[in-house]
C-alpha cells in the first residue's frame, strides 16, 4: 500500500463526497414513481389482499399511504396503537351499525414500515363474502385504490427501504419450491448481494476520485505520483472480484429456474 499525504487524502475525500452527492441525486430522480399510465400516483393510498384469494381461515388485507390512519378511524371503534395487535370490530365506513367482521388490526407508522409509509394490516376471516365486503368498503373511500401488482414492494424501493436485489430476493422467496432455492432467496432478500455491490461501488468511486484528484490537482497541489498506481491496483482487484462473481456457471440461475429435461 502506497502511503499518501494528508493533503492528498483530503482532496480525494472531497471528490468522493461530490460523487456520492451526484449519485444520490440521480437515485432520487430514478425513484420518482410514475405509473404505467404516466400519471404520478405515489400519493394514493393503496390496499390489497395479501393472502391467497381463496376460502381460508385467515385473510390479510394491507393498506399503505397517507390515508391509512383516517381509514382506520372510519372503520374501527378506535385505531390501534403502533405495532400492537388489537382485536376489534370492523364496520363499514358509511354505516357503523354494519359490522363487516371482527379481527386483528396492526398499524405501522411511517417510516418504520415495509413500504416506509403509514401502513396497516387487517387480519380477518378468509371467507369470500367477508374479504369482498372489506375490499369493497375500502374502494369506496376517497383517495383509496386497489394496489397494482408488486406496488407495495415498489413503494418500499421508492422510499429506500429495499433495493432491486432485495426485491428480487423477496420475489424468489415467494416462488421458492426447494430448500436450496429458499436458502439462496433468503440471503438475497437479506441484502447479501446489496452489500457486495455496495462495496464494489465504494471501491470504484474511490478509484475514480483518486484519478480525478490527480488530474485536477497534481501540478498545483503536489499530489503524489503514487495515486495512479494505487487507483490502478484497486480497479484491477475489483475487476478480478467481478469476474469471479460472474464465473459461477449460471449456478444461481439454475437454482432459481431449474433445469428442463427431455426424457
Amino acid at each position: 500500500m502506497i502511503s499518501l499525504s494528508i493533503r492528498t487524502h483530503i482532496r480525494i475525500r472531497i471528490r468522493i463526497h461530490q460523487q456520492q452527492q451526484q449519485q444520490q441525486q440521480q437515485l432520487c430522480r430514478a425513484r420518482r414513481y410514475v405509473s404505467s399510465s404516466g400519471i404520478d400516483r405515489s400519493s394514493d393510498t393503496i390496499y390489497a389482499l395479501s393472502t391467497a384469494p381463496s376460502k381460508s381461515a385467515i385473510a390479510i388485507v394491507r393498506l399503505s399511504g397517507p390515508q391509512t390512519q383516517p381509514t382506520l378511524r372510519k372503520m374501527l371503534p378506535r385505531p390501534p396503537r403502533p405495532r400492537q395487535a388489537q382485536l376489534t370490530r370492523i364496520h363499514h365506513p358509511a354505516d357503523r351499525t354494519n359490522t363487516l367482521d371482527r379481527g386483528l388490526c396492526l398499524f405501522f407508522p411511517s417510516p418504520n414500515s415495509y413500504t416506509g409509509e403509514d401502513m396497516a394490516e387487517l387480519h380477518v376471516h378468509g371467507g369470500t363474502a367477508v374479504v369482498g365486503a372489506i375490499l369493497q368498503a375500502l374502494g369506496g373511500l376517497p383517495g383509496m385504490r386497489l394496489a397494482e401488482a408488486g406496488e407495495f414492494s415498489r413503494r418500499a424501493f421508492d422510499s429506500g427501504k429495499m433495493d432491486l436485489t432485495e426485491i428480487e430476493g423477496v420475489a424468489d422467496l415467494v416462488n421458492a419450491q426447494t430448500e436450496e432455492q429458499r436458502r439462496m432467496a433468503v440471503r438475497q432478500a437479506g441484502g447479501e448481494l446489496h452489500r457486495m455491490y455496495d462495496r464494489w461501488r465504494t471501491q470504484l468511486v474511490g478509484a475514480r476520485a483518486q484519478m480525478e484528484a490527480f488530474i485536477d490537482f497534481s501540478e498545483d497541489e503536489n499530489i503524489e505520483d503514487g495515486v495512479v498506481p494505487q487507483a490502478r491496483a484497486g480497479v484491477q482487484a475489483l475487476g478480478a472480484a467481478v469476474r469471479r462473481h460472474l464465473d459461477d456457471r449460471r449456478r444461481g440461475e439454475l437454482l432459481r429456474d431449474g433445469v428442463e429435461l427431455c426424457i
